[in-house]
């Protein structure tokens, strides 16, 4: 069974996902170490392998938000994570993307619930 791994406020963009300064670095095999890279915590267990695949992300609204960078799909891919948003942009193309490369459900009533357990 998926366990919640980690949840996030609102407005969570890309830059916050994927950071910008590793922008260079586009490969999908080398993308997930930089997931969260400035939540420290967050980067430290996913590096470690302490984070089981479908691991669910709990997020709320305006998950995805901000420069639609798509290593902020590929960093979450490599790990195999499970996103349970409130709500994504509905105009970023990357809300278009993270269904293909996650598990990403945008459902109100499924995401205050996986938050509350």
């Amino acid at each position: 069974m998926a366990s919640v791994f980690f949840k996030t406020g609102d407005d969570i963009s890309t830059d916050v996902i994927y950071p910008g300064r590793y922008m260079a670095t586009v490969l999908p095999t080398e993308t997930p170490q930089f997931a969260f890279a400035d939540n420290a915590e967050v980067n430290g267990k996913l590096k470690a392998k302490q984070v089981a695949p479908g691991s669910v992300i709990v997020a709320g609204k305006n998950f995805g938000c901000g420069s639609s960078r798509e290593q902020a799909c590929s960093c979450l891919k490599g790990y195999e994570l499970a996103i349970v948003a409130r709500s994504c942009p509905t105009t970023a193309p990357t809300t278009a993307r993270f269904p293909a490369s996650t598990a990403c459900t945008q459902t109100p009533r499924r995401s205050r619930a996986v938050a509350r357990s």
